[in-house]
């Protein structure tokens, strides 16, 4: 196991992503790509705009192949825009209530962009796509593969963020660790967590498992519940993580079911290294719970970073991605035991150029309290 990534630059590193964006852009014969707001608007640009499309926002940054982007933003979210933190010099903007399509039309003229094909993301606003038509139309807009995998493989700066997010969950379970015992509340546990994960510089946080929705109740001896950080967010990047804890001494059967996920996640994890595919490494942890009795329904990782949770790249059946150094994701084996209660160990794994590096260090032990 080695580590790359320990120390990041002060500064995004712009030139290089825009370099990438244009290189895949060209080799799918497209003349540029059209944005919205959303992580790869904040990875292009180092700000996005409130998520939402025409007519509550049209926000976009169009990104030509050949000469500099530009952004479209209302007026209001200009005056929200950090200028010494953002990339796109070049802003236009509308006031809300006003007809966007000529401020439109002058953004893909000052981008050098009025025909061609222009790659647009899969979850592009039907009302902006059909808006972008009516005003240029004589360039042709299509769904783009590129936008998959573009922001898998990360830079020094976005590592060095997951690895903060990674603190805060690790701190996080310890604090459950702590403070969760039988007949203490619930949300006094969640006030816990929330506390020592923002001590540790936590920007925004959403928790599942058990605390996906705050209820007053207490916990129950013998109860086995499960801890899952949907985010942890540090300078817009979060990793993923889960832990389950059970009240009490776990009887011999679940601690069986334990030792069959600890071992498909020592497994798997072996498995991880530059060259191999994402679907190898599903598949290897899927056989491992299958030949233990069991069926695990859902993929195996997913990527993480800027997303709410779930980017590129997929270790899932079949996925034909090459692992490279740089790529965040999830480690995930399990499989459900109840309704809605997994059994599973989740940390963010690091791709080395010689393996990995689990982001996460709090044991994967199953929490006893």
């Amino acid at each position: 196991m080695s580590s790359i990534g320990s120390a990041g630059p002060i500064k995004p590193n712009y030139p290089a992503r825009w370099a990438r964006a244009r290189a895949r852009a060209a080799d799918e014969n497209l003349d540029a790509l059209y944005v919205n707001a959303g992580p790869t608007f904040t990875w292009l640009a180092g700000y996005s705009p409130y998520p939402g499309g025409w007519p509550d926002f049209l926000s976009s940054v169009i990104f030509p192949v050949s000469g500099e982007p530009v952004m479209l933003i209302s007026a209001m979210h200009a005056e929200i825009v950090d200028h010494d933190s953002c990339a796109i010099d070049r802003i236009f903007t509308y006031v809300d209530g006003d007809d966007p399509r000529p401020v439109l039309q002058s953004a893909f003229e000052a981008a050098g962009v009025t025909s061609g094909r222009v790659g647009i993301e899969n979850h592009t606003w039907l009302s902006d796509a059909e808006l972008v038509g009516g005003v240029v139309p004589k360039i042709k807009l299509q769904i783009s593969p590129l936008f998959d995998g573009l922001r898998a493989v990360k830079d020094d700066f976005e590592i060095a963020l997951l690895r903060r997010s990674a603190r805060c969950q690790d701190a996080a379970f310890a604090a459950a660790q702590r403070t969760m015992r039988e007949n203490a509340s619930l949300n006094d546990i969640e006030v816990a967590i929330r506390a020592a994960m923002m001590a540790e510089g936590c920007e925004s946080i959403k928790l599942l498992g058990v605390f996906k929705s705050s209820r007053p109740r207490s916990l129950r001896p013998g109860e086995l519940v499960d801890i899952d950080f949907g985010t942890a967010v540090c300078g817009g990047y979060t990793v993923d993580s889960s832990r389950n804890v059970v009240v009490g001494e776990p009887g011999v059967e679940l601690q069986k079911r334990w030792d069959l996920v600890e071992r498909a996640f020592v497994e798997t994890m072996a498995a991880v290294r530059p060259g191999v595919t994402a679907g190898e490494v599903h598949a290897i942890c899927e056989r491992v719970i299958v030949e233990g009795g069991y069926t695990q329904t859902w993929k195996v990782g997913h990527g993480v970073g800027l997303s709410d949770g779930h980017e590129a790249p997929w270790l899932q059946r079949r996925s034909p991605t090459v692992l490279e150094p740089g790529m965040t994701f999830t480690i995930d084996p399990g499989f459900f035991v109840a309704r809605d209660l997994p059994l599973h160990i989740e940390d963010t794994i690091l791709v080395t150029p010689t393996g990995w590096e689990d982001l996460n260090r709090h044991p994967h032990d199953l929490i006893v309290v």
